[in-house]
């Protein structure tokens, strides 16, 4: 899984391709590993843009990981397969609400954060005002303990949120500037000036924010 992730990090998608399957076919018999692995392979077939892959993958993930009431892993699976087609808003909408409900209550929260964020910032992009309340409720989320903020070769997942709190303050002060609220533009401005900016007066630029999914 390990060298799948990094080769898949690498773009180098036809050598993650052999490397996922390996994982897999190593992972039976370990459920819990073996959902990890679809969950790889899902995400890799997303990245990849091969639609019939990834279509395959979601049905076979979707079905191993709710046999073995894997909600986890069940969640990632559902966030991917719901953005597999970005033009069907209503099967986007009903698979990210169904990610962020099996993934509530769980102990680690990234499968939470990483539905929730999806469903923020790329099915609520036409709501500006629904997508202003969703994004203010995952700062809470953001500053939890469990999230992955730096990525390792050899973690559970393949998903780290580099800086999570700043890129949010900033589709904030993108969207309440949107909607003409210029005091809450300013507030959330303010917010990312002082996380990013003022700690790193001569830091080099460098991005720090979120992909579509946390990768």
């Amino acid at each position: 899984m390990g060298w799948a992730k990094a080769k898949e990090s690498l773009t180098d998608f036809a050598d993650a391709e052999g490397l996922y399957r390996a994982a897999r076919e190593n992972a039976m018999g370990d459920q819990r590993r073996y959902d990890e692995a679809l969950v790889g392979t899902v995400l890799l077939y997303a990245e990849w843009g091969k639609p019939d892959s990834l279509a395959k993958y979601v049905r076979m993930g979707k079905a191993a990981t709710l046999l073995a009431d894997d909600r986890e892993n069940a969640s990632f699976i559902y966030t991917f397969g719901a953005l597999a087609d970005m033009h069907d808003t209503a099967a986007m909408g009903q698979g990210l609400r169904k990610a962020i409900d099996m993934a509530r209550g769980l102990p680690n929260k990234n499968a939470l954060f990483t539905a929730t964020y999806n469903y923020a910032s790329i099915y609520c992009r036409n709501d500006p005002r629904r997508q202003v309340d969703v994004l203010q409720s995952l700062l809470s989320l953001a500053t939890d303990s469990t999230l992955t903020h730096r990525y390792r070769l050899y973690e559970r997942t393949a998903f780290c949120f580099r800086n999570p709190i700043p890129n949010i303050y900033l589709q904030l002060m993108q969207v309440n500037l949107l909607l003409t609220d210029y005091d809450n533009a300013g507030k959330f401005g303010q917010l990312l000036y002082d996380a990013v900016v003022r700690p790193n007066p001569s830091a080099p630029q460098a991005p720090f924010l979120l992909p579509s999914w946390p990768s």
